[in-house]
């Protein structure tokens, strides 16, 4: 039986209020007369440009079988079987997945938790996350055991 481990709704909502957010401010600042507001636009769009498909890559939609991992990045389903899955990075309130591969952003991801591997979230926020995370968990153990 799949377990679905999607983000919730109100979280989703947040992350769209908190970019547009962030753009007004940076056009506001753009058309101010200060002279930091000047300096300050270009780099939160710069931001912008580049944080919003970071955010949207790192915490995708994920469904967990006992095939493997169907990871939705850029509204697009990836399907990872436990072989492509390398390891696990445990946080305070998230986990990184890493993997063999998925989109470029993902890379990008990576290399954010210092990896060289692409990688995805799962946070405290997402629907089953803590029977998502022991379910990967033990797939990673039972696969390196397999393999020696």
């Amino acid at each position: 039986m799949p377990i679905e481990c999607n983000e919730r709704l109100v979280v989703k909502i947040l992350k769209v209020v908190g970019e547009f957010l962030w753009l007004l401010i940076a056009l506001y600042l753009a058309q101010s007369n200060f002279q930091l507001g000047k300096v300050l636009a270009p780099l939160m769009l710069v931001v912008w440009l580049f944080g919003v498909p970071l955010l949207l890559a790192s915490a995708p939609d994920v469904t967990i079988s006992d095939q493997g991992i169907t990871v939705k990045v850029f509204w697009k389903k990836h399907f990872l079987n436990w072989n492509d899955v390398i390891s696990m990075r445990n946080d305070l309130l998230q986990t990184w997945v890493l993997v063999r591969k998925l989109t470029p952003v993902n890379y990008v991801v990576g290399l954010g938790i210092f990896s060289l591997h692409p990688a995805f979230r799962l946070g405290f926020e997402q629907h089953n996350y803590r029977r998502a995370v022991e379910i990967i968990r033990s797939k990673i153990e039972a696969t390196k055991e397999a393999r020696s």
